[in-house]
Parts: structure tokens; sequence; C-alpha cells
């Protein structure tokens, strides 16, 4: 089922490089399919238990959720997004705060 959080493909291999690899059982849950939920979650402030079965278990999705939290991932997620997107605009490039 998509969800309005979805990342496409296209915007997911942006993502791809910047994300370590996860803990999880390889293969088994996508990076892709792990974003969505974490996407999914944020979004609408659900709790973690209430993600829609369509995901993976929320022990799963929070856990990574969380290692990639503490270990700076999100950080650099979203400094070398707002990096991306001020090049693509032709601004200056600024110091990106969290």
């Amino acid at each position: 089922m998509a969800y309005t959080t979805d990342l496409t493909l296209a915007q997911f291999e942006v993502l791809a490089e910047l994300l370590p690899q996860s803990k999880t059982k390889k293969g088994f849950i996508t990076k892709h399919l792990m974003v969505n939920a974490i996407l999914y979650q944020l979004k609408n402030g659900c709790q973690w238990r209430d993600l829609p079965d369509s995901f993976p278990n929320w022990q799963t999705v929070y856990s990574q959720f969380r290692r990639w939290r503490l270990d700076g991932t999100w950080e650099e997620v979203l400094t070398t997004l707002a990096k991306i997107e001020r090049k693509k605009q032709k601004k200056a490039s600024i110091q990106v705060y969290s």
C-alpha cells in the first residue's frame, strides 16, 4: 500500500548512499521500506506500535530509527539534503545548524 510519506525510488536513491547498512536481516527488510516506515510515523505522529501492518515490525523500525539518530545519520542526511537543495537553487552555501 502506498502512503503520502513514501519516497519514490528516485528520491530514495539520493538517500541510499547516506544510510549505513542495516543490522536487520540482510535483504529481508530494505532500507527504502525502513525509511518509508520511519517517515510515516514521524508525519502521522502515531505511536511506534501503531505502524500499519504493511511496514516491518514496529520494534525493528524503532530500533533502526534510534540507531541512526544516535550515530548521527539523520544529521548527516539533513545536512546533505540542504546542501543539495541550495546547490540546485544556486544559493550560497551556509552552515546548517541542528
